[in-house]
């Protein structure tokens, strides 16, 4: 129960600071730069979708993205755990 909650306070704090922070605005070179990206994703992805059903090809997106954000979460708390000498992990 300490556990969750520390993790839960953790969370807490790091939402609280990211919702903290305000961005300055993009110019609009790069917002235009970012639409047409987007547009010719887009374009892309109805292609595939002429070969692939669509529902699949969310599916798998899906796992692929939560597979890459574990990937990158583990890599980073190895790298926290590599930092501490006492912990004696290589």
């Amino acid at each position: 129960m300490v556990q969750f909650i520390i993790i839960a306070a953790i969370i807490a704090l790091v939402v609280a600071y990211i919702v903290a922070i305000t961005f300055p605005e993009l110019i609009p070179a790069v917002g235009s730069a970012v639409d047409a990206l987007v547009f010719y994703l887009g374009q892309a992805m109805d292609i595939v979708w002429l070969f692939v059903p669509r529902t699949l090809t969310v599916a798998l997106m899906t796992l692929a993205i939560a597979v890459e954000v574990v990937v990158l979460g583990y890599k980073f708390v190895m790298w926290i755990l590599r930092k501490i000498p006492t912990a004696g992990i290589t």
